[in-house]
């Protein structure tokens, strides 16, 4: 049974991406949620947690609706727009949303800023 957690309305807003693309290749194709969930080695529970904004997108599984959408990682989590493919990135990541809500929230204002002054070099 997947982790429900309590999304914040940056998450919640992230997550209409995904349940846009899922929508749109339901009426398309007939993809179900126990579909989509055979692609990315999910069960169709979580899937469903995903697509209602129940659970919480990793890295590795935005990439993995990414592929299968046939959309770049951005429109999945728009948050990334920043960052690089570089590997050590996605796995801090990957850490940092296990953190609580208010923390997620400082550190992202962290890394904003960061990549900000980093456009100001």
């Amino acid at each position: 049974m997947p982790h429900t957690v309590k999304m914040s309305p940056e998450n919640i807003a992230e997550y209409r991406n995904v349940r846009e693309l899922f929508e749109n290749e339901k009426r398309r194709s007939g993809m179900t949620h126990a579909t989509l969930g055979k692609m990315i080695g999910k069960s169709p529970k979580t899937v469903s947690a995903i697509v209602n904004a129940r659970m919480r997108v990793t890295i590795d599984m935005g990439r993995k609706l990414a592929r299968v959408f046939g959309v770049p990682l951005v429109q999945i989590l728009p948050w990334t727009a920043n960052l690089t493919a570089d590997g050590d990135y996605a796995d801090i990541i990957d850490d940092l949303q296990d953190l609580d809500e208010e923390n997620q929230k400082i550190v992202r204002r962290m890394i904003r800023n960061l990549l900000d002054s980093q456009d100001n070099i």
